[in-house]
Formats: C-alpha cells, sequence, structure tokens
C-alpha cells in the first residue's frame, strides 16, 4: 500500500462561485485533460462539459479531477440527465422549487425544501439506491453511458491516483452514511442538504444552487471534498501500484484499475 500526504484544507461550507471563477475552474479542468493525455501519450481530451474527459488505449474512459472543491454533477431543472437518473424528479422538484426566488420568500422556499431533502435521503439510505446513486453522480454521461474510472490529481504536482468506478463506489457505499444537515446557527435551518458523511467527513454533498448576484438560474449539484474523497478511497482499498513514472507524469493504480487499467 503506498501512503500519500494529502494536504487538507478546512472548508465552511460551499456557497457557490461567480460566474469568473467558474471559468477559471473549467479553463483549469481543460488544462489538466490536455496535460494528462499528452503526458502518457494518450488521444487529445474528448470535448464538451460531459464526465468523460480522456479515452485510455483500449477505448474506457476516465474523469479526471484536480481541484480541492468538486463538482460531480450540476444539472438544471430542465437537464435531460434528470430524466434518466433514478432519483431525477426528487432533484428536479429541488431545484425547480427556486426558479422564482426572492428575497422576500427565500425564507419560505427553504422551509419547502425540507421534506423534500428529507425523503431523497430516506430513498437513499437503500443500499440498492445509494449504489446506483452514486455511480450516476460520478460517471453518469447524457447519453445514459457510464465513465469507468475515476482519476484524482494531487495538488501541485503531476501525480494521479487511478480508481476504477466499481471500486469507487462500493468504498462510498460501504463507508458513508447518508444524512440530513443540520443547521450550524440561528440563520439555518435543517434538512437543507443530503450529505454522504464518511469518518472523516462529508465525502458528498446534494444541495440547491439558488439565483443570486452572480449565478443565473437554478440547479441541483453534487459536491465533494477532493481530499476526503481521496484519503477514503486509498484507505479502503488494499493494493496499489506505481503504473506510470517519469519526469512528465506519475500514475498510480488502485484495486481492481491495476490489472485493467491500460495507458
Amino acid at each position: 500500500m503506498i501512503v500519500v500526504m494529502i494536504e487538507i484544507k478546512k472548508t465552511h461550507g460551499y456557497r457557490g462561485m461567480s460566474s469568473y471563477r467558474a471559468s477559471q475552474v473549467k479553463q483549469a479542468g481543460h488544462d489538466r485533460e490536455r496535460q494528462f493525455t499528452e503526458r502518457l501519450g494518450l488521444p487529445p481530451p474528448i470535448a464538451g462539459t460531459d464526465k468523460n474527459d480522456a479515452v485510455l488505449r483500449n477505448g474506457e474512459s476516465i474523469s479526471l479531477k484536480g481541484g480541492t472543491r468538486l463538482q460531480y454533477q450540476s444539472l438544471s431543472p430542465t437537464s435531460v440527465k434528470l430524466d434518466i437518473i433514478d432519483a431525477g424528479e426528487r432533484m428536479r422538484a429541488c431545484a425547480s422549487l427556486f426558479q422564482n426566488c426572492t428575497r422576500e420568500n427565500k425564507e419560505s422556499l427553504k422551509r419547502a425544501l425540507q421534506p423534500i431533502m428529507r425523503e431523497l435521503k430516506d430513498y437513499l439510505r437503500s443500499k440498492g439506491n445509494q449504489a446506483n446513486f452514486v455511480r450516476q453522480m460520478l460517471s453518469l454521461n447524457k447519453n445514459g453511458s457510464h465513465v469507468d474510472y475515476l482519476g484524482i490529481k494531487e495538488l501541485g504536482s503531476q501525480v494521479y491516483h487511478i480508481f476504477s468506478m466499481d471500486d469507487v463506489v462500493d468504498v462510498v457505499v460501504s463507508h458513508t452514511e447518508v444524512e440530513n444537515s443540520k443547521a450550524r446557527s440561528y440563520k439555518q435551518m435543517d434538512d437543507q442538504k443530503v450529505i454522504f458523511r464518511g469518518d472523516k467527513g462529508n465525502i458528498m454533498e446534494l444541495e440547491v444552487r439558488k439565483p443570486s448576484l452572480s449565478t443565473r438560474g437554478t440547479s441541483f449539484l453534487c459536491l465533494g471534498d477532493k481530499n476526503k474523497m481521496l484519503e477514503l478511497l486509498i484507505e479502503n482499498i488494499d493494493s496499489s501500484i506505481v503504473s506510470r513514472d517519469d519526469e512528465r507524469i506519475k500514475v498510480i493504480a488502485y484495486g481492481s484499475a491495476i490489472s485493467a487499467l491500460t495507458l
């Protein structure tokens, strides 16, 4: 087992981002995909914004993540993905609730959100539902196909940790509990999110992005902390091997990715 030192940054909730910051994050993702494919001699990155970021030599696909705060899915109420996600109608109900949000009605809408988020939590507490949902959030494309691998890049270096999506789903389902959020101050309300909580904190968070001065429209988000996800996967997948290590890039494969990964 390879032990990796991971930089941990304390986060105090996720409040969305400005359109400028979103553009920066998107460009950083494109740069990461280009560097990954160039340094491994793979075909150029897949154009577009779906989950497939690159194709490996055997035709399998990989989703690459590198920011500190990960966005697994961002789905508007009209997203076609909501039609094929098992919990899609529940997610659409959450996001649609805030389409006409104003300062005056925001609090009443947040109260209306509570029973929907509790219902979503109850639905996801079923292990079968939870596994399907995690797979869909991490790997579902608009055409209904799924990404084969999750790649997580270390901050500030060309080191990638590669996991099969099957292993990722198994670990998240086996080592998290599904809960609703609790208010942390008198200005907040309970049950505004659904959280996949592990021993060291929140692994995935489901919430609604509400309209603001910096974001137009509303969407349903699946977010996560990169370091916590990476720690969870490394600690609970026993085997690992360095698949590539040169001056350009280092790739570490884990679990079933060791025998299946074709770079």
